[in-house]
């Protein structure tokens, strides 16, 4: 029996975007049935439960259909369901083995619920299907971070932008690899083509605050430009995500204004609550009370 693993950060962050993607064809799906094509409508308006129902009936339709079972899998997903997305995932696969999307669509539902064994074959299989699926490398990719095997999953990175150089998650996915081996001109580099293909992306927004606020290295510090960038963040997500507030309280601090960074950072702390997480941030206010910045602690940089 698989025991399941609790999943990393970066993992986490590339399963919803490889899923976000995915979810994309949902809206532009073949119109076969009147019942798919009402799925389609509904996913398009965020009514999940319309279009399992839609789904559910194009199945009774045609039990046969691997589409409408992908479709209907992606909609449970949607819904949280992963157990019943894994099932529409299977059946489709069974009826079309050929499709590299509904492995790799599964293997992000194995790997959701931290069962990354099953997560590895289907995106092994994907790979073997379509070598230069780039989708395919940046699941693999994320499942041997999940494993340490840092090599590896630069390597798949690297490889998924080279099918693809527009896949932005590949970017993310490197940009964290090479930030945690302390390469933070690479990380940035990453970071900032990330915005160049998606301006408004969170991820890159407020690793780029972060890292341009807080490297242990003062060369790859600018606190001018990390505030525009945390500032933008904490306006797309409404001030409501601790985290890039934390951000942006540490962005104020390196460039002196404390006064501004405790308020801020009382603000992220409120909204956090309790937990580990919590607790890292209310160290980051007790450094801003004695007006002191939070750099991180110096890595070492990859060979």
């Amino acid at each position: 029996m698989t025991v399941p693993v609790k999943i990393s950060p970066l993992l986490r962050l590339l399963l919803t975007g490889l899923l976000i993607a995915a979810g994309g064809s949902l809206a532009r799906a073949s119109d076969a049935t009147d019942a798919v094509a009402k799925g389609n409508e509904a996913i398009a308006r965020r009514d999940v439960d319309a279009a399992i129902a839609s789904f559910s009936t194009a199945i009774q339709l045609n039990p046969k259909d691997p589409a409408a079972l992908y479709y209907r899998g992606m909609a449970y997903d949607m819904k949280g369901d992963t157990a019943r997305s894994i099932v529409d995932f299977s059946a489709s696969i069974a009826l079309n083995p050929g499709s590299p999307v509904t492995y790799i669509v599964r293997g992000v539902a194995y790997a959701k619920i931290g069962d990354t064994a099953p997560a590895f074959d289907d995106a092994n299989a994907a790979i073997k299907l379509d070598p230069h699926n780039a989708a395919a490398l940046c699941l693999r990719g994320g499942l041997y971070e999940q494993k340490d095997d840092h090599g590896r999953a630069l390597a798949d990175f690297t490889a998924s932008l080279q099918t693809d150089p527009d896949y932005y998650f590949s970017y993310l996915g490197r940009a964290s690899l090479y930030q945690n081996q302390g390469d933070y001109a690479l990380a940035n580099q990453d970071l900032e083509q990330v915005l160049r293909l998606s301006p408004n992306s969170e991820d890159a927004l407020n690793g780029l605050a972060w890292n341009l606020a807080t490297a242990p290295d003062p060369a790859f510090r600018n606190g001018a430009r990390a505030l525009r960038y945390a500032m933008k963040v904490c306006e797309l997500t409404k001030w409501k995500n601790a985290g890039y507030i934390d951000t942006l309280a540490a962005v104020y601090a390196e460039i002196g204004d404390f006064e501004e960074a405790v308020k801020t950072q009382k603000k992220a702390v409120a909204l956090l609550g309790a937990g580990e997480r919590g607790d890292e941030l209310r160290d980051h206010l007790k450094l801003f009370e004695q007006n002191l910045p939070f750099h991180e602690a110096a890595k070492t940089k990859a060979k």
